[in-house]
């Protein structure tokens, strides 16, 4: 490649990168009135989707636990009723 026009080219290159620096700040420096609601929107929608994950996640997990720490139906009512009166009858 010619040398003049490499020369050429990087300048133009940053020249065109300084003028993109230069426009691009005063651009993204405004925030539009609606962009709160926006921002408001993305966190309730960021809150409902970690309750969810959550809730998926942990379900198997609390499933789990009860099926450990159950105790027999059977073991409970004997433990916890002394009889009724038509079991002494018998």
């Amino acid at each position: 490649m010619n040398r003049h026009l490499m020369t050429l080219m990087i300048t133009v290159f940053l020249l065109s990168l300084s003028v993109y620096a230069e426009t691009a700040s005063a651009h993204t420096a405004y925030i539009d009135p609606g962009t709160t609601s926006v921002v408001f929107g993305a966190v309730g929608y960021v809150i409902a989707g970690a309750a969810a994950l959550f809730a998926i996640i942990f379900h198997p997990v609390k499933v789990l636990f009860r099926r450990i720490f159950k105790k027999d139906a059977d073991e409970t009512a004997d433990a916890q009723s002394p009889g009724s009166p038509a079991d002494d009858l018998k």
